[in-house]
């Protein structure tokens, strides 16, 4: 498996800083998530008229960019679903230009009072439009366990509503579907296994938060470095290692999001040590 990491937790690096750093801490890949503060990576220079040059440079210190992370969603609304699909074209252009394989859209939110069956058929909707965008640029759509969709069952069910649409398959972000779902990582390998081509990784903790009006307490999710939490990482791991996956195993570390949390200088190199120790006791 090969590693790699999300400039979601690294937007004070810029593109040279993330090759250096990549290269150092021994990573073989790069997922971009916007890039320094802009998250429409598009809009960026380095992702436009400078596309070459950056292609060239990733190349050059043997670096991969395996995906790119759009806020494009499988199910929206009726307003917003011609918007998703102009931003697949958006990001289909920059994938084509670095030669990157996978588009990551996220599952998106269904309104409450939508039925299930409403919500599928246009989830089928997207995923066949946004599959035919995808390959006409030699890259794959990958909806990622995010949403309404950390219920692997009903991600299957979009898929199978769609009929399985070349062009697209699904991002595992392992966290998710365990944390937000309480599913076990065999039963979220059983439903969508054979469509995964792309992985997330990251690390939580449950903390109490008590509230002033009431004598309860909530449970909030904090994010924290890989083995310090209680997601289930190394049976993860055993189930792709089990299935002969080989694909990427990308740390998601949302920094952007959580400012308070390690620096990606702590977090980047401690992901590496931690996922080749992982890999190398699942491997004996």
């Amino acid at each position: 498996m090969k590693l790699s990491f999300s400039t979601l937790g690294c937007r004070e690096w810029n593109l040279s800083t993330i090759v250096e750093r990549a290269r150092e801490y021994g990573y073989e890949g790069v997922e971009f998530r916007g890039h320094m503060e802009e998250l429409q990576l598009w809009k960026v220079p380095e992702f436009s008229t400078g596309i070459a040059e950056t292609r060239a440079m990733f190349k050059d210190a043997g670096l991969k960019i395996p995906c790119l992370g759009s806020d494009a969603k499988m199910y929206a609304r009726q307003a917003d679903r011609a918007k998703w699909l102009e931003e697949i074209r958006r990001y289909a252009d920059v994938a084509y230009g670095l030669g990157t394989p996978f588009i990551r859209v996220f599952g998106g939110v269904v309104e409450e009072g939508v039925a299930m069956e409403t919500a599928l058929g246009a989830a089928a909707e997207f995923l066949n439009s946004a599959s035919v965008i995808a390959r006409s640029a030699g890259a794959v759509i990958l909806v990622e366990t995010h949403d309404a969709w950390v219920d692997s069952r009903a991600l299957l069910e979009a898929f199978k509503t769609a009929r399985f649409p070349r062009g697209a398959g699904v991002l595992w972000d392992v966290h998710h579907p365990f944390r937000q779902n309480g599913e076990d990582p065999d039963d979220t390998w059983k439903n969508i296994g054979q469509l995964v081509k792309y992985t997330h990784w990251k690390d939580s903790q449950l903390e109490n938060v008590p509230k002033k009006e009431e004598t309860s307490a909530k449970r909030r999710v904090k994010p924290c470095l890989m083995g310090c939490g209680d997601i289930p990482l190394r049976r993860m791991i055993e189930i792709l290692s089990d299935s002969g996956y080989e694909g990427w195993c990308s740390l998601e570390w949302e920094r952007r999001w959580h400012p308070e949390i390690e620096s990606p200088e702590v977090a980047f190199p401690q992901y590496v040590k931690f996922m080749r120790n992982l890999l190398s006791k699942v491997s004996k």
